[in-house]
């Protein structure tokens, strides 16, 4: 344990904003009542000079609140530390709001999971990074999707005003995508799988957002082509 201790003491003293400030000591022969006290001041101390991702130092806790994923009510977009995750849930919608303030350099894990009435034509679902049609909204898809029996590739710059989920004009049902908010490379890497009354299918690609300009602050919107019920999970990983 008195290990342990050391090496959080190690952890804080190597971050911006923590040098200088007295770092709590632990007595040779300390109860482990004593123990958790200084661990627990430890923490106060990171936490009290802004470092969001403080409990990041300790193994994690699943009963934790800051390792359960959060939901948002109302106000400003979620500010996610590594490895904090939000949960959205929905019934019969097509535009879901993530509420998650993004930067540049970040990377997120989205997970889809639901259910919905196929149509029998539909655009494709996107999410439509800062909640609106970007100014420039010209993105770059790569990859291939199946249809019945048939796999087609794509190569293709389309401008449906965010990042394609889906490629057989469906809403999805499952999927999972990682995206990157990097302003000079911004991009969604997934695999999902949807179907509309004609056809079923997935797809697996890579979309780039080609403006290397727009800075990239709220994850977006979700918009889905026709009334979808489910969840969605996103987990900030970097």
């Amino acid at each position: 344990m008195r290990g342990h201790i050391d090496a959080i003491k190690q952890n804080i003293e190597t971050i911006t904003g923590v040098r200088g400030k007295p770092i709590p000591q632990l007595a040779t022969g300390a109860s482990s009542d004593d123990i958790t006290a200084k661990v627990n001041s430890i923490l106060s101390l990171l936490q009290n000079t802004g470092q969001s991702a403080a409990k990041s130092i300790l193994p994690p806790d699943p009963t934790d609140a800051y390792f359960q994923p959060k939901v948002w009510v109302s106000g400003p977009d979620l500010v996610l530390g590594i490895g904090q995750s939000a949960k959205i849930t929905a019934t019969a919608a097509t535009s879901m709001p993530l509420h998650i303030a993004c930067g540049d350099g970040q990377i997120y894990e989205i997970d889809i999971a639901g259910s919905y009435t196929a149509a029998a034509a539909a655009a494709n679902p996107i999410l439509q990074p800062n909640n609106a049609v970007p100014s420039t909204n010209s993105f770059l898809c790569i990859g291939e999707y199946t249809t019945g029996t048939s796999v087609i590739g794509i190569a293709t710059t389309i401008a449906e005003g965010g990042f394609r989920l889906n490629s057989i004009g469906s809403s999805v049902q499952a999927g999972n995508y990682t995206v990157s908010t990097s302003t000079l490379n911004k991009k969604m890497i997934g695999v999902g799988n949807g179907n509309t009354t004609a056809s079923s299918g997935s797809h697996s690609m890579t979309v780039s957002w080609t403006d290397t300009t727009t800075p990239y602050t709220s994850l977006g919107t979700i918009i889905m082509p026709n009334a979808w019920t489910g969840t969605i999970v996103v987990r900030r990983v970097a």
